[in-house]
């Protein structure tokens, strides 16, 4: 039996040919496929094991122990990646000489002294390894030593001439598959296999497609007229391509009903991000693709999870890697615990503890993330032992095994280290890029996706090429480390070695692109002008031969129209435009305020079923958005992971923290010396606690700028309690009381006390609340001053209250070293700095808040409307912080005039 071949040069290839083999019938026994399914079918036919890794294994173990070679002094520096380059050009050179031919029989005599060296030092390691050949060698070596008398199957391989390239060996091997067998070629398996070359008409070319397509790298191509048939447009980046070729292929088929899905196709690099844009921008479009490459990108779950370990060891620990750590798949915890973990470190609380009935594993993992180490003995172990209590699940075996395979490698790192070296410990344990690769679906009705290596496999009418930037179109061939391309050139003269140079490899690849642009009878090139990072990007150095072959393009980068630039887009043909007019923040139609028909205020309870206690803070998100109290009841709140950044709300709780341990509840005022030497202990203090990214060394400017700030303030807030005679007596007590039937309380910042007897409630504050208290809409005046007259309190605060003394509140300004109050001739006009503004700062707040609890108790509840920020501006001096705390609130706003 002969089983007839069709050997193509790539995968793509190979589809498209068995389509057109099982379409005419043509042969019961025929196989189409690559070079490395030919290989295996004719060791299966003349029953030739397999060989896999020894060759490179023998090689690389010979390399280490030959001295005053080439390579000795490069493989001290750096040894993998010495052995690999010696045994790729090892390789390179058996592969280019003829079997049976020794290497040493080759001359060198033309080459240069270093190619002359390095070639003798070849021969001498071939020699040294028993002239052994490389394990595909080897097998074609069995296969051309069998007689056709002891076969499985005959073989009788078709094959286009340089499609693929093959190298001595190779052609030996076809030679000797269909030297043996005795039937005749297949005259239309041929015709067949010449589907795979686009016809290419160098003469009369109808369009500048077809003149790119036929005369590119041609010197001697006279210039002709440019048409609209090909385009170069200027895009951002990879993201933006995906998204223009997309647009410029719905606009194609909205205004031509004579296009259709398959008359496209796109070429693209081969890198994964491209892959990924094109299928998220196309899938989402509803564009079917055909040829796409499928290789998921694939998270690499166990080097991840000990590099955060790591990084959550050195502190201070990125808020993001504790994070990401936390919620990784291989944590022992379920994923919700993993985000509710997260969620805190996020809220900037890192406090958190398992009850004691969370499994021990649990616990034990995360007091080990929570730890700090320097000594590389314990860091040793405790990355072994978090290694060995990580998620062991069926689904993640892999990466559970690649987490402890990477730990063993880190604790060799730190095995005789006298401090830990992190940086070295960093980069040995950093994720790699993993992928998972499928089978490429190909069909004739979607657009075909053509790859950069690859033949196109299909006609189309339009292909749009992406990534049209240097290094791509063609990729530029890589330089030998080993030999010059001179050098190359003369060991092919006298050697008769088959190898190829860097001249070679590019016409090669030159020839291919100029199949892929024939394959189309028009062409937009997209060119991106930065990369994934931001980095700016050249042109293909494809563009100045294209520019040679049209009249008056003095300059090829006058062919690229930019689409950011107005003047260029409109001598642009067929792109998709958005119409003018500016962005608009997607809403919910004709939505109306809610009836849900039950006592909101229920939505938080205790064990008993009883109301939980409502915050000023949360009775003030009720005044401004009913929605947004309703949607924080529930928990439904928006909290962004994204890196540390230090907001003013942090800034004020570090000031609030140094502030409660200088100014003391009890104690004398501190001096001024000794509040300018205390603030930089404490304040380091706090952050170790709060914000420990801060002590980062990239955050002294913040940390230094902060403690100025805090010291000013402090000695302000000093001189102030001093001429009022005011005297702390409580420091962060919580308040409770009731407002309206409901439960409420509030943690204070601090308590003060007068001569007179009064008492002032005090709030340490960074926002504007002058207006705010101006035009009577300042809540947390009243909310406190009632917790205090209605509820029970703790002990020291009892004994304040005890002579039912007057309350006010007061605001002091840390960032202007104002004190604002709602007393009126408390103070008196000596003590500078404070502006007491009377008790009616909070009339409308308190009659707002009221309407507002009615509404929700009975279920109602008052959606915003899109001019609620400017109208509480307005009138309230109040900015609407809430909106933001969901997404779902802009969303549901209602459409109503001021």
């Amino acid at each position: 039996m002969t089983i007839h071949f069709l050997l193509t040069p790539d995968s793509c290839s190979a589809r498209r040919l068995r389509r057109l083999v099982a379409e005419q019938e043509a042969h019961t026994e025929v196989v189409v496929g690559t070079w490395s399914g030919l290989v295996a079918l004719a060791a299966e036919s003349y029953m030739v094991p397999s060989k896999e890794g020894v060759w490179e294994e023998n090689v690389g173990r010979t390399i280490q122990n030959m001295p005053d070679m080439f390579w000795s002094s490069s493989l001290e520096v750096a040894e993998s990646e010495t052995i690999r380059v010696v045994t790729t050009s090892l390789r390179m050179l058996l592969e280019g000489i003829t079997p049976g031919i020794d290497l040493s029989k080759a001359g060198t005599s033309s080459c240069s002294d270093r190619a002359d060296r390095h070639y003798h030092d070849f021969v001498k390691l071939h020699k040294e390894i028993q002239k052994a050949l490389p394990d595909n060698l080897t097998v074609i070596q069995s296969i051309l030593e069998q007689s056709a008398d002891y076969v499985l199957r005959l073989v009788h391989v078709y094959y286009l001439d340089g499609l693929p390239r093959l190298n001595p060996w190779q052609l030996a091997l076809v030679e000797k598959l269909n030297g043996d067998c005795i039937d005749s070629p297949d005259p239309a398996l041929e015709n067949i296999l010449h589907e795979i070359i686009p016809a290419i008409d160098m003469r009369n070319p109808v369009n500048a497609t077809e003149v790119i397509a036929s005369r590119l790298f041609d010197p001697d191509s006279a210039p002709v007229s440019l048409d609209q048939s090909v385009q170069w447009l200027g895009v951002r980046d990879y993201l933006e391509e995906a998204e223009v070729a997309c647009g410029i292929i719905q606009e194609k088929l909205k205004s031509d009903p004579s296009f259709a899905w398959r008359d496209f196709s796109l070429l693209v690099p081969a890198d994964n991000a491209y892959t990924w844009a094109i299928r998220e921008v196309f899938s989402k479009a509803g564009l079917p693709l055909s040829g796409l490459p499928d290789e998921a990108r694939v998270q690499d779950l166990g080097r991840e999870a000990i590099l955060y370990f790591i990084l959550c060891r050195r502190r201070p620990a990125p808020n993001m890697a504790l994070a990401a750590l936390v919620t990784s798949p291989l944590m022992p915890w379920p994923g919700a615990v993993g985000h509710q973990i997260a969620q805190e470190i996020m809220g900037g609380h890192y406090d958190f503890e398992f009850t004691e009935q969370a499994d021990k594993a649990w616990k034990r993992v995360w007091q080990l993330i929570r730890k700090s180490e320097e000594k590389p003995a314990k860091l040793k172990m405790a990355i072994k032992e978090f290694a060995s209590l990580l998620n062991a699940d069926d689904e993640v075996a892999d990466h559970n095994a690649r987490a402890r395979g990477i730990a063993e490698a880190a604790g060799l790192v730190l095995q005789s280290a006298k401090v830990v070296p992190w940086d070295e410990l960093l980069a040995t344990v950093s994720p790699e890029n993993l992928s998972a690769s499928g089978e490429v679906e190909t069909t004739q009705e979607g657009i075909a996706v053509f790859t950069e290596h690859n033949e196109p496999w299909r006609k189309t009418k339009r292909l749009l090429v992406l990534g049209f930037n240097e290094g791509r179109y063609p990729a530029a061939p890589a330089r030998s480390p080993v030999f010059f391309d001179e050098d190359i050139t003369v060991l092919k003269a006298e050697s008769g070695l088959d190898i190829q140079t860097q001249v070679d490899i590019l016409q090669e690849r030159r020839g291919l692109f100029k199949r892929q642009l024939s394959s189309a009878e028009e062409i937009v090139f997209l060119v991106p002008r930065k990369d994934g990072l931001g980095g700016n990007l050249t042109p293909s150095q494809s563009l100045p031969f294209m520019a040679r072959l049209f009249e008056d393009v003095d300059e090829p980068g006058k062919l690229i129209h930019d689409l950011e630039k107005d003047t260029d887009r409109e001598k642009i043909v067929g792109i998709a435009t958005a119409a003018e007019g500016l962005p608009v923040m997607p809403r919910v139609k004709d939505v109306s305020n809610l009836q849900l028909g039950f006592d909101l205020v229920m939505l938080r309870t205790d064990k008993e079923g009883a109301a939980r206690p409502q915050s000023p803070s949360r009775l003030g998100t009720l005044m401004t958005s009913p929605f947004a109290w309703v949607l924080g009841s529930v928990g439904i709140t928006a909290r962004d992971w994204e890196p540390e950044e230090l907001s003013v709300a942090e800034k004020g709780t570090l000031a609030h923290d140094v502030f409660e341990h200088l100014f003391a509840a009890g104690k004398n005022l501190p001096s001024e010396k000794r509040i300018e030497t205390s603030v930089n202990r404490l304040l380091n203090e706090s952050i170790i606690r709060i914000c420990p990214y801060m002590l980062a060394p990239e955050w002294i400017t913040e940390r230094k700028n902060l403690e100025g700030e805090i010291i000013t303030a402090a000695l302000a807030w000093r001189r102030l309690l001093k001429v009022a005679k005011a005297k702390v007596v409580e420091v962060e007590p919580w308040i409770r009381g009731s407002f309206d039937g409901l439960p409420i309380h509030g943690k204070a910042d601090a308590i003060l006390s007068l001569d007179g007897g009064n008492i002032l409630v005090v709030d340490y504050n960074s926002g504007a609340r002058r207006e705010q208290m101006r035009k009577g809409y300042d809540s947390q005046t009243s909310l406190y001053r009632t917790m205090l007259q209605t509820g029970v309190q703790d002990e020291r605060l009892a004994e304040v209250l005890s002579n039912n003394p007057e309350v006010g509140v007061l605001y002091y300004l840390l960032n202007d070293q104002t004190a604002l109050t709602d007393t009126s001739g408390w103070l008196g006009s000596q003590v500078a700095g404070v502006e007491e503004m009377g008790e009616d700062i909070s009339i409308n707040a308190i009659a707002l808040i009221k309407e507002r609890l009615a509404e929700v108790r009975k279920g109602y509840v008052r959606l915003n409307t899109t001019e609620d920020e400017k109208l509480f501006k307005r009138t309230a001096g109040v900015t609407i912080y809430a909106l933001d705390d969901s997404p779902l609130i802009r969303l549901f706003m209602r459409e109503e005039d001021e």
